[in-house]
């Protein structure tokens, strides 16, 4: 038992937060905050790069031998990408796409997107693994790239490097990064990435906080009386849900339909490690409400009988509709108060299917997708977040989906929404922006459209951060509205 706590005191980062000097390879200067944090299972980072306002944000998470298993990360404005990685695979999802990129099983694995936290996390990680060579996964090509660590000391110390100070090798596609890290906390002070870019630690937060219990892995299992259900869309597709009930129902209750962002998500919307849909379920339940949500065409147990390449936008659509079908043919349910709940993608599809005769008594809008899909791809292209190179692709791969999206605009559907609304943002989502919602409930307000706009300070576009679960805040926001709508 000693020796094994010695071992993770050595293993470990020091927890805190340590701010860089970061010169670019234009010669330009920004700062970037990695924050560490420890639980039991492993440990969190979160990192922000910053000009004057956020530019980049990351989160990731390490398990107990500092084998990295999931990662979010996104430009200002832009889609967030995340990877789950498993021992023999990566699963990432970016822009409604889910690409599988194969491992083969090593002992060192870090995501490669071009700032800081993976070159922090080397010492520790090689460290804990013992590893001479590291795969990264490179999720702008949805690849893996191979690394050959070394140890041999450059002839030259950095200024900011201390006497002390470890010098750590990398080589990675042709180019030599050098690391120069405390002994003591594992920490880089010196980073040289060998392209013209560097890093310099300039200030340290030390913390000896232990963040949340981590989200509870899936299987779920609901407190709450549940039975799943199937049912039949348009196209004779087969979607397969779960129908959960409030405790003590005596008599018909309402109902909500969940709606996931975009991907292949199941009927939790689990990402990584959390499942936004499950906890919107359980605490809707709690709070009186029935709740159907469903697993979307190629997840879970749904079965599609359109082709991924035939699919539309109309096809999620109409997978709605007969998800509230499903869920008024209920006995327990009262039919005429059913509400429709969209996240992110979800929220506009919410938008598309009320307005061709849902008939839900309410919308609730969780950081809802503001513009025309393209647009927003522009927006990103433009901000950074993707390559034209990118977009091209991506469009090409979807093309029958992307062509079906043509017409629509968000600004002019929520115009046309006669039914009370309520939009519900974390001001620290960098999936959907300040800018781009406001384009959305502007057109509301001008049509005079009854809605409410709730922003929770710090929430991200999953509600939670990189160390705490779902925020009860958007379950209280909801029951609130609901109290002044029923």
């Amino acid at each position: 038992m000693f020796a094994a706590l010695a071992l993770a005191a050595v293993v470990f980062p020091a927890p805190g937060t340590y701010l860089y000097a970061v010169k670019t390879t234009s010669g330009a200067s920004v700062a970037s905050n990695v924050t560490i944090a420890r639980r039991t299972d492993g440990l969190v980072t979160h990192e922000v790069l910053r000009t004057t306002t956020p530019l980049v944000t990351t989160d990731q998470r390490f398990d107990a031998g500092l084998r990295e298993v999931w990662y979010a990360g996104a430009n200002s404005g832009g889609p967030q990408v995340t990877i789950s990685i498993a021992p023999s695979s990566a699963q990432l999802q970016v822009a409604g796409n889910t690409t599988t990129i194969p491992l083969d099983h090593p002992a060192c694995v870090l995501v490669l997107d071009n700032i800081l936290t993976s070159s922090v996390m080397l010492p520790s990680v090689v460290r804990a693994t013992g590893a001479t060579t590291c795969t990264f996964v490179a999720p702008n090509a949805a690849t893996t790239v191979k690394a050959t660590i070394g140890t041999t000391a450059p002839s030259t110390r950095p200024a900011d490097a201390a006497p002390s100070d470890i010098a750590m090798t990398l080589q990675i596609a042709g180019i030599t990064e050098t690391l120069w890290y405390d002994a003591r906390t594992l920490i880089p002070d010196d980073i040289d990435f060998g392209n013209g870019a560097s890093a310099t630690l300039s200030a340290t937060t030390a913390s000896t906080e232990i963040p949340a219990a981590a989200p509870t892995a899936t299987p779920l299992v609901s407190r709450f009386r549940a039975r799943d259900v199937t049912f039949a869309s348009r196209d004779g597709s087969t979607i397969a849900g779960t129908i959960s009930y409030p405790d003590g129902a005596s008599s018909q209750v309402p109902g909500f339909v969940l709606v996931a962002g975009s991907g292949t998500s199941d009927r939790n919307e689990a990402i990584g490690p959390y499942h936004l849909l499950f906890d919107l379920a359980e605490g809707l339940n709690a709070n009186g409400y029935a709740v159907l949500r469903y697993d979307k065409r190629f997840a879970g147990e749904s079965i599609s009988k359109t082709a991924g390449s035939a699919v539309t936008r109309q096809s999620y659509v109409d997978d709605i509709l007969a998800a509230v079908t499903a869920l008024r043919a209920d006995p327990h349910i009262d039919p005429k108060r059913i509400y429709l709940l969209g996240h992110s993608e979800g929220g506009e599809l919410i938008m598309g299917a009320q307005l061709q005769g849902a008939n839900a008594r309410g919308l609730v809008l969780l950081a809802p997708l503001s513009t025309p899909f393209t647009t927003a791809l522009e927006d990103q292209e433009r901000r950074g977040m993707i390559s034209q190179k990118g977009v091209d692709e991506l469009i090409a791969a979807n093309a029958t989906y992307f062509a079906s999206w043509k017409t629509i605009e968000p600004s002019k559907e929520v115009a046309n929404i006669d039914v009370p609304m309520l939009v519900i943002r974390g001001s620290n989502d960098v999936n959907v922006t300040a800018d781009e919602l406001s384009q959305l409930t502007a057109a509301a307000v001008e049509a005079h459209r009854t809605m409410q706009v709730v922003v929770l300070t710090g929430d991200n576009h999953l509600y939670t951060s990189a160390d705490t679960n779902f925020d009860p805040r958007v379950i209280q926001t909801i029951a609130a509205w609901l109290a002044t709508n029923p």
